[in-house]
């Protein structure tokens, strides 16, 4: 008997809630160790599957760990876009709501990126994304091309970077409502030291 496509639909359903289970188990355990004491084993275990799951769907630990790394890109990149691109308020808004989301595991990840090749790689797509964030929130104002174009970048970067989330949130125990406002006020701040872009 031939299988019916809505069979099939739901393997595959149920095959991928599988995977993003195992995926956000190997978080959960991420973030009560490192990756050289993370174990296959206790990555099954949190995801209430077997050693051979895990090994079916990623094939090694280093299969799973760049899993996680291309899942949760994707995940910051949907949250990313702003209803409007150009709405200073609401692409901060998105900006502390993926730190929110993401801010603890990204603090835990750098303080392990010296010693962890995969950490280093994937926070540098992390910065790119970022980059390539401010690019399309801010490109009224900057430049086509140039250092010009590379010093507000750079403006902005610093103004919107996650360490600064980090150091209001955790540090200082701001709270998110006070955390949203301030950066805001400081990404204002340093447009309205913006010249205007001449046009080429």
């Amino acid at each position: 008997m031939a299988t019916r496509p809505y069979d099939m639909t739901a393997r595959a359903r149920a095959a991928e809630q599988t995977r993003v289970r195992i995926i956000e188990a190997a978080v959960t355990q991420f973030m009560q160790s490192d990756l050289s004491g993370m174990t296959l084993e206790a990555v099954a275990r949190e995801a209430g599957v077997t050693l051979q799951t895990v090994l079916r769907h990623f094939g090694s630990k280093g299969g799973l760990v760049s899993a996680a790394v291309e899942h949760k890109t994707a995940e910051v990149l949907r949250m990313r876009t702003p209803p409007n691109p150009q709405d200073t308020d609401a692409a901060v808004h998105t900006l502390i709501t993926t730190y929110e989301t993401m801010g603890d595991l990204n603090w835990r990840m750098l303080c392990h990126e010296e010693h962890e090749p995969t950490l280093h790689e994937w926070l540098e797509r992390a910065r790119a994304v970022h980059r390539a964030w401010l690019e399309q929130v801010f490109g009224e104002v900057l430049p086509a091309h140039g250092p010009e174009r590379a010093r507000r970048l750079e403006l902005l970067f610093g103004a919107s970077d996650f360490y600064l989330w980090k150091l209001w949130r955790r540090d200082l125990g701001m709270s998110r409502q006070r955390t949203e406002r301030r950066m805001n006020e400081l990404i204002k701040a340093v447009l309205q030291g913006f010249a205007p872009v001449e046009e080429t």
